[in-house]
């Protein structure tokens, strides 16, 4: 297949409320691209949506939910651009953010460049940029603490929020939601790894490329709209399981073993606390919040019993689909 400059792809789950706006807000910045959409096994009618209302996209079927990374690894293999924008479903392009993105990925030494990325109603959203992954991070993550301006130096400086919104600088972590990077970066530093089903992946993914010698941008001057949360909403309790996996995982792949333990243990012991109270509206029926806390345990313990622990298996996975030649 000839190549183009930009592939863009879109790993979709049950994503038909938002995936015809989100390729919709892409074809207006730029129509001469490749689009893959990767079908993790909806059940909805994303994938009929898709071949019906744009023909012209490749569409890929996992067969099974194998979560976004894998989707992520599937696309890259069957794309074919120079660079590769990574998008979520529920986000939308706005007006000049492909331009802005493309004039800073050229940066010296640049591997991957991130967008702002703001809520409908126009408040930014923190995980934009991100710096100084710590153990008390995650911790604070365990414990539902996830907002830097709680007033802790250690959120506060994890997010940036004592830096400029409006300014173009190198950051440390870029989120999975939307990010472009250059396929000769991803040929040397390898697809995600699929052992993150949920959360945690673009991480790992931004560490990795600040290993190889590589810097990340945030820029400001492309704009993003995600409609955070559409997908989550409906299954809480796996949502916050996998947050309690994606941590643990996170935490023994920067060798901090113990810590991996203590972050896995504690997140499952804390679950009925967290949920109680951090989401006390969320489920109304008398007895239904212990169902749920009960279910995010059933889960963790089918997934341990499928996969063994989150440490297990942590660099066998990042090249799975991926072709490097």
């Amino acid at each position: 297949m000839e190549k183009t400059k930009l592939s863009v792809i879109v790993v979709t789950y049950n994503s038909a409320e938002d995936i015809l706006e989100c390729l919709g807000s892409i074809y207006r910045e730029m129509s001469d691209i490749e689009v893959i959409v990767t079908d993790n096994n909806s059940q909805d009618k994303t994938v009929e949506l898709v071949r019906s209302k744009f023909p012209d996209v490749i569409v890929i079927s996992m067969g099974n939910n194998l979560g976004f990374a894998a989707g992520v690894n599937r696309s890259i293999s069957a794309s074919s651009g120079e660079l590769i924008l990574l998008i979520n479903p529920d986000c939308r392009i706005l007006p000049g953010a492909l331009s802005a993105m493309f004039q800073t990925i050229v940066f010296p030494q640049t591997g991957a460049v991130g967008p702002i990325l703001v809520t409908e109603n126009g408040i930014v959203d923190k995980n934009s940029r991100r710096c100084d992954l710590s153990r008390k991070v995650i911790f604070l993550t365990i414990l539902g603490v996830i907002s830097g301006r709680s007033g802790l130096t250690a959120l506060r400086k994890y997010y940036y929020y004592d830096q400029p919104i409006d300014q173009v600088m190198p950051v440390q972590f870029l989120s999975g939601s939307c990010m472009m990077v250059k396929r000769e970066v991803i040929q040397r530093v390898g697809g995600m790894d699929a052992g993150f089903f949920l959360f945690g992946e673009d991480i790992d993914f931004s560490l990795r490329i600040r290993q190889r010698g590589f810097r990340l941008y945030y820029q400001p001057r492309a704009r993003v709209i995600h409609y955070a949360g559409h997908s989550r909403r409906s299954n809480l309790p796996q949502v916050i399981a996998e947050e309690i996996w994606s941590m643990a995982r996170l935490t023994a792949k920067l060798d901090w073993g113990i810590t991996s333990r203590i972050v896995f243990g504690l997140g499952i012991l804390l679950l009925p606390l967290r949920f109680f109270r951090l989401r006390p509206k969320r489920v109304r029926q008398p007895g239904a919040k212990a169902l749920k806390v009960g279910e995010m345990l059933k889960y963790l313990y089918l997934k341990i019993k499928t996969l063994g622990f989150p440490w297990k298996n942590l660099h066998q996975k990042e090249n799975v689909f991926i072709k490097l030649g």
